[in-house]
């Protein structure tokens, strides 16, 4: 398989694509909180942080945030 952005130059063949899993949320723990204080968040669900993520955040809103702990059903922010 070759990949193409403009229909003329392509990739060199035998490269390896990786994709990820649509992220699953089934819970946010609390859902709401004040924005003045540090809070911290549990997020469950499934596909939350796969295994060739890097560079992993969550973002609430305009807000971003680096894990302090994620799997692949829990993230806590």
């Amino acid at each position: 398989m070759s990949i193409t952005a403009d229909g003329e130059s392509y990739s060199i063949a035998n490269v390896t694509f990786n994709y990820y899993d649509d992220p699953r949320i089934q819970n946010i723990d609390p859902w709401n909180g004040p924005y003045d204080t540090a809070n911290t968040v549990k997020i469950t669900g499934k596909s939350l942080k796969q295994a060739s993520m890097c560079d992993f955040k969550v973002r609430f809103g305009q807000y971003i945030f680096d894990a302090t702990n994620a799997t692949d059903t829990m993230v806590i922010v």
